[in-house]
């Protein structure tokens, strides 16, 4: 499914400086649809923030996606996470 899903991230204050910034999580799915490994893809341009980067890790966990009936090998994607802080 190339669907979009969203997950939802704990709020946590960004470290100072940071306004805006990404964090890419390399998941790996198995045939039931749920996300059995994710890791922070440290080959792209990351907010490095290691809180930041372990509530992706806990909500790219939580994300479930349709069971796949093609294919019974795991899948990998990447969800890409896009902070942009603004002063309320």
């Amino acid at each position: 499914n190339n669907g979009e899903y969203r997950s939802a991230i704990k709020r946590v204050s960004p470290p100072a400086g940071t306004k805006v910034g990404k964090i890419h999580v390399t998941i790996y799915v198995d045939s039931n649809g749920e996300v059995i490994v994710a890791e922070i893809n440290l080959e792209k341009e990351n907010i490095t923030d290691p809180d930041m980067q372990a509530e992706c890790i806990k909500a790219a966990l939580k994300t479930k996606f349709e069971p796949s009936n093609e294919t019974e090998d795991t899948q990998s994607a990447e969800i890409e996470y896009n902070f942009d802080f603004k002063k309320d």
